[in-house]
């Protein structure tokens, strides 16, 4: 980077915003971020481009209609996969592809919601009790 070249020889800061567009913050903000990650200039006068960009960020799964097919199977497979949380189906869907990277649990809730679906709770019915079976039994 110029900018920060013309910083260590002193030259004015609005002359360097001028002409580089840049503003002051965000020239010390790069030269911060060169410095940690080793630039150093009374060894190397050169700013190398590894000293101030940035690795390429993971990019999410997308969603195809194989994906939205997928969660609707799993959802619709029995009661117990209907009470699944997001997150869980989205592991699920992550397994079943064989996939590193899981779907995340907010893009299952839109697929679910695009899909006409909403939340409800599980009805559970309770368990017999000593009287009620052995009048059954009898």
């Amino acid at each position: 980077m110029q900018a920060l070249t013309m910083i260590e020889a002193g030259i004015p800061h609005h002359q360097i915003t001028t002409l580089t567009k840049i503003c002051t913050s965000q020239i010390y903000k790069i030269r911060d971020k060169a410095i940690k990650r080793g630039y150093n200039l009374k060894i190397l006068r050169l700013l190398l481009d590894s000293y101030v960009t940035d690795k390429p960020k993971p990019r999410r799964l997308a969603i195809t209609l194989n994906i939205v097919a997928l969660v609707k199977e799993i959802v619709t497979k029995n009661s117990l996969t209907r009470s699944f949380s997001c997150g869980h189906i989205a592991l699920e869907v992550a397994l079943r592809l064989g996939v590193k990277k899981d779907l995340c649990a907010k893009s299952v809730y839109k697929i679910l919601k695009a899909k006409k679906y909403r939340s409800c709770k599980q009805t559970t019915k309770p368990g017999l009790t000593k009287e009620i079976k052995d009048v059954r039994w009898k």
